[in-house]
């Protein structure tokens, strides 16, 4: 196979459309480098392997792929920008400009655009959700006609016979149309907004690309076959590539997911070892309206805690729009062994008369029998204690406690020790004391200059002793033996966790830069490298390892027994880890970042081309073997990441394509022979030496060890069949991509 690079004045691309009758004509849509405007690449794949591409500089040109389309004969380009509609004939490059107006006023604004696939029909797709069909026989004086449920569009397909017309946008309904009786139908509750959809070769098949990560397959009967999912991302419209708040990143013992923020008014569960995405959990258990151009004020997750053991889940939830009086509600969680998933057990409306700030479960200590135990703080000075009361046919959780250090400030935080005996509580440069479970006040400790403390958080194992709390310019360790500071350090902290496993902390500064605190030395014992996103970080959190490693760092001992995992404000989940693979000369090791919602898969194929089942050559000794192997492994290699490293909208048809591919991946016999004949005379010294080692090897192929196979060798009957999935982030996903997958759930 033969990969052409194409370089051209362009600083980035912006999409690709690939002709559906010609498969070597595709257009590529860029920026160039002097202005920053849109233009249009006709590239021509002929086919003894030539590429020749043609600049088309044209007017009011989209970056967004959606906007371009070519006509079912390749005789018009067709897209649009804005208010315009522009049609471009190939051949003389001659422009037709149209837009809705009325008494010279612009009506709309167009987003998406498709061409119908055997007549002169486009659809393009409005800002206020409008559908236009364009029927252009006549190219500068078309037609149009109007379409209208949406409140938004987001994107149109034609299906390949042009028979129906598909729309989807932000309510999250697919809706097919009759073009010709402006007829529709509805596929309503698919989840979060469209984002792509797509129609296989068939029209057996719909595809749906959505804004929360996720992709589903749909028959022609609108029922669902099939849904791709992954991490869920945020949709809101205001937080359509950005979280705004979140409930933090928590670790559930019993599935070994963590807890964040999902769909709106949901917690998610995610496996981050298989990478799969368990469940959402609705705890608002409200309808989700669709935004429209007024922002709408949704009822949202602020805080979530979970029990160390994993059986309770204690949830905050909210509404405050400024102008009525702030909704929020206070739900416990237990889980059922039988159904396994979580059910509202207690629902507590306006536990404090204001907003709750904080939200933590006690630790299990040295009493097992001790009853779970909830602590919450408010912005009216207060906190409760909340426990579980009854038998085991019939519990409740009810509040036990309510105690207050200062009326006139606010519970902003909180910690409890790792034994469960004591609580923290800030009230802003006061940090107040009470033992539990009866909450008594003991103490309080004050901030040296005056600036109020925004997080506390209590030293594990053989730091327990210790208590770190951050204010707005420092981080200061107390020993909580004598009540006095021991060590302080310049920094401005925006979050801070501890690990369980071990006695260090994580620390997140303003500058988005990541650190780990080891507070029985009082000072960062290792700076860990930025996270691939430059996006905010919004949560940050220790997740235990499935087996102990021993590092080969004394500085990176923290990473025995967990890892830390980052969430910023984007939705992606990141993940640190130590990097055991060095470069050559490095020997020390680094911490490295992977992540977690993006990766190759790992699927027998691909095993099965990278570590291919190999036999020993007939004249070829061990030494040279391993030569030829890691020869053809290196060309193998070479050949594969050329292939995944190109866009499939980028490559030619795959038929053109099978022949190079099987070539490169099989040794045929007179490559090996030739590769055979090559090395014996290479190492030919004497003619005695060459008949004893053909002789040795005839015997050594005699006598195989059937007890020992190859390592080399894939066992097929113990390889694992529950690979994780491919990890998605759909906002890389093209409509190219929707279609190859629905070519091959046609194949399977």
């Amino acid at each position: 196979m033969a990969v052409k690079r194409i370089t051209t004045n362009i600083e980035d691309v912006c999409f690709a459309h690939c002709h559906p009758s010609l498969p070597s004509l595709f257009f590529v849509g860029c920026k160039t480098n002097k202005a920053q405007v849109a233009v249009a690449l006709e590239v021509q794949w002929e086919l003894n392997g030539n590429v020749s591409v043609k600049d088309l500089y044209l007017k009011h040109v989209s970056q967004s792929g959606v906007c371009f389309a070519i006509d079912h004969k390749g005789q018009y380009l067709l897209y649009v920008k804005h208010e315009a509609f522009t049609i471009v004939e190939r051949a003389s490059n001659r422009c037709y400009w149209f837009e809705r107006t009325c008494y010279g006023k612009r009506l709309e604004s167009f987003v998406c655009i498709a061409a119908h696939p055997s007549q002169a029909v486009a659809a393009t797709g409005c800002k206020n959700g409008r559908i236009y069909l364009w029927y252009y026989d006549s190219v500068s004086k078309p037609v149009s006609t109007c379409f209208h449920w949406h409140t938004s569009i987001s994107d149109l397909c034609f299906t390949a016979e042009g028979g129906f017309l598909l729309s989807g946008g932000i309510e999250g309904v697919l809706v097919r149309w009759r073009p010709d009786t402006a007829r529709k139908e509805l596929r309503p509750r698919l989840g979060g907004p469209i984002q792509w959809v797509h129609s296989s070769k068939d029209n057996t098949l719909y595809a749906t690309c959505h804004l929360e990560n996720c992709i589903q397959l749909l028959n022609t009967s609108f029922t669902v076959k099939q849904i791709i999912a992954e991490f869920t991302l945020p949709y809101l419209s205001k937080q359509r590539r950005r979280i705004l708040n979140t409930v933090g990143l928590h670790y559930d013992p019993v599935t070994g997911a963590v807890l964040t923020n999902g769909k709106p008014g949901h917690v998610q569960f995610y496996q981050p070892r298989t990478r799969k995405m368990l469940f959402n959990l609705d705890i608002v258990c409200q309808n989700f309206i669709s935004p429209s151009d007024e922002d709408l004020v949704y009822t949202e997750l602020s805080l979530v805690a979970l029990s160390a053991d994993g059986r309770w889940l204690a949830t905050v939830e909210q509404r405050n729009d400024g102008v009525t009086t702030l909704e929020h509600r206070l739900k416990f969680w237990g889980f059922n062994d039988v159904k396994q998933e979580f059910e509202l057990n207690t629902k507590v409306v306006s536990p404090h008369d204001q907003s709750v700030t904080q939200v933590r479960f006690r630790p299990i200590g040295a009493t097992t029998d001790d009853a779970p135990m909830v602590v919450t703080c408010s912005a009216d000075g207060t906190f409760k204690a909340w426990r579980l009361e009854g038998d085991a046919t019939k519990q409740r959780w009810l509040c036990a406690h309510r105690a207050y250090f200062r009326s006139d400030m606010a519970a902003t935080d909180c910690d409890m020790a790792e034994d469960g005996s004591l609580l923290a509580v800030i009230y802003g440069n006061f940090i107040a004391f009470w033992a539990v479970p009866q909450c008594v006040f003991k103490t309080y400790l004050a901030e040296p200059c005056q600036h109020a403390f925004s997080q506390v958080c209590f030293g594990r194992t053989r730091a327990r002793h210790l208590l770190v709390t951050a204010s707005s310019n420092a981080v200061h360790i107390w020993n909580l033996l004598t009540f006095t500071p021991v060590a302080q350090l310049l920094l401005s902290i925006t979050h801070l966790a501890a690990n369980p496993w071990s006695h260090e902390i994580a620390l997140v500064t303003k500058r988005n830069l990541l650190a780990v605190l080891d507070p029985c030395l009082g000072q960062v014992v290792v700076t860990l490298p930025n996270p691939p996103s430059t996006s905010a970080v919004m949560a940050v959190m220790f997740y235990p390892r499935h087996e102990q490693r021993h590092s080969s760092s004394p500085e990176l001992g923290w990473l025995n027994r967990a890892k830390l995992m980052v969430l910023d404000q984007r939705g992606s989940l990141h993940a640190v880890d130590e990097k055991f693979e060095q470069d050559e000369g490095d020997d020390d090791a680094a911490p490295a970042w992977s992540t977690m919602t993006r990766r190759m898969p790992e699927n027998p194929i691909m095993n099965a081309l990278l570590h291919p089942v190999r036999k020993r050559g007939a004249g070829l000794d061990a030494d040279d073997d391993e030569r030829v192997k890691s020869r053809h492994d290196a060309a193998r290699k070479k050949l594969l990441d050329e292939m995944l490293a190109t866009p499939a909208h980028c490559l030619p048809a795959m038929r053109t394509l099978c022949d190079f591919f099987l070539s490169a991946m099989l040794s045929t016999k007179s490559a090996q022979k030739d590769t055979t004949l090559s090395l014996s005379d290479t190492r030919e010294e004497d003619d005695d030496d060459a008949a004893r080692t053909a002789l040795h090897r005839e015997e050594d192929a005699d006598d195989v060890d059937l007890e020992h196979p190859d390592e080399s060798a894939i066992d097929v009957s113990a390889m694992d069949t529950t690979t994780a999935p491919p990890a998605l982030d759909t906002s890389f996903v093209s409509k190219e991509y929707l279609q190859s997958l629905l070519d091959l759930q046609l194949v399977l």
